[in-house]
């Protein structure tokens, strides 16, 4: 069954909740970076799905959200829990990539390289926190899986990215207080928070059940 608001073509899958704050990050860009990190997003997600393929697996679906990129794997082909890291890991890799590669014109004085430097690493250090939605919320899963039962790995995660998320929503508030950020720090964060407390509500309600 198709979903009210959301766009379907071949393997992709686009929600009006991405559309809308697409649109809201756009109207508060005030120093017009959206398309530096739209650009910085699709490498990163290339590199997730290079990873992919190169390790022997599928991409069913590539749903884009109100929080951000899920790629889904083809059930048909199970992979390992280190090549789910190897996975994770590529996306913040090809964000790094990219800034090695801007780093010489940095060097000669262009603004632009400078940019996109900077749009680059907060990616690749905002897809590291370790919150369910993002890659190092996976990393952590997929790690702690190794050694700790799925419903405990499941637990801890998502306890660890309620606290993540809401210091990132305090922090993003206290910029903006200060006058030295944006808005698209805190929505992006108030996203993550209720992505992150509505995660963990659906595992208490799975567990109770």
């Amino acid at each position: 069954m198709r979903k009210a608001g959301t766009i379907r073509w071949k393997r992709l899958e686009i929600t009006g909740g991405f559309l809308l704050l697409a649109a809201v990050l756009y109207y508060f860009d005030t120093q017009n970076l959206l398309v530096l990190a739209f650009v910085g997003g699709v490498l990163h997600e290339l590199g997730h799905l290079c990873a992919i393929y190169l390790l022997g697996g599928r991409v069913s679906k590539l749903r884009l959200s109100c929080v951000g990129a899920e790629i889904v794997l083809s059930p048909r082909r199970q992979l390992a829990h280190w090549k789910q890291i190897i996975i994770a890991l590529a996306g913040p890799a090809a964000n790094l990539a990219v800034i090695y590669f801007c780093i010489p014109f940095s060097g000669r004085g262009s603004e632009l390289a400078s940019l996109c430097i900077g749009v680059n690493v907060t990616l690749c250090i905002f897809n590291l926190l370790p919150i369910a939605q993002l890659d190092g919320g996976r990393i952590l899963w997929y790690a702690l899986n190794l050694f700790l039962p799925e419903e405990t790995t499941s637990r801890v995660v998502g306890v660890v990215s309620v606290c993540f998320s809401l210091a990132l929503a305090v922090g993003g508030a206290a910029l903006l207080v200060l006058r030295v950020g944006s808005w698209t720090l805190l929505l992006t964060a108030l996203w993550l928070v209720a992505a992150s407390v509505r995660r963990k509500t659906e595992q208490r309600r799975f567990t109770s059940a």
